[in-house]
């Protein structure tokens, strides 16, 4: 585990979780994410994968800086537990939108690959990221480009639907020919 990470700890120790401002987390929890993030660094697979489940399992969004964290040090380009780390921050933060937009700017190109895919799986919750996925559709890499384009018409295509629900932009008032 990283010094940073380890201050964060102590600092939560001290103040108590309400203090620092981590919301569904109690103390009770916190050496299991310690001891989850610390199994991050295992080069077994397997151990990773338990680590993960551990982290999926307390819920908590104290855990996605060390999933970030997790997902951009891996050197494998697909493992499942760099899948499941993507799953878990969707899981446990209220705005996962906004996390997966800032891995769309990855040096690595798998990590902008599955945040781009991630984002499309969101649907209507990733609209505030849509322009992050229209940049992404310029990335040099062509399977990032076609990630970002298929996630841009999933959260257009979920956003339309949702409208259409909602009544805030029937179909045939925009299909409608002008007069």
């Amino acid at each position: 585990m990283n010094t940073s990470a380890k201050r964060r700890v102590a600092l939560v120790l001290v103040l108590g979780a309400t203090v620092v401002g981590v919301t569904g987390f109690t103390l009770r929890d916190l050496p299991l994410v310690w001891l989850s993030v610390w199994r991050l660094d295992s080069p077994g697979e397997r151990v990773r994968l338990d680590a993960l489940a551990r982290l999926g399992e307390i819920g908590s969004p104290m855990a996605t800086p060390h999933l970030v964290s997790y997902i951009r040090r891996t050197t494998d380009e697909v493992t499942p537990s760099r899948r499941r780390a993507f799953e878990i921050i969707i899981a446990v933060e209220s705005r996962p939108a906004v996390v997966l937009e800032r891995l769309l700017t990855d040096d690595d190109w798998i990590v902008r690959f599955w945040a781009a895919c991630f984002l499309g799986n969101l649907g209507e919750d990733a609209a505030p990221s849509l322009d992050a996925l229209l940049a992404a559709r310029a990335d040099p890499k062509a399977q990032v480009r076609e990630a970002a384009s298929i996630a841009c018409e999933r959260v257009v295509a979920a956003s339309r639907r949702a409208a259409r629900r909602q009544g805030r932009f029937p179909l045939e008032k925009r299909t409608a020919p002008a007069q």
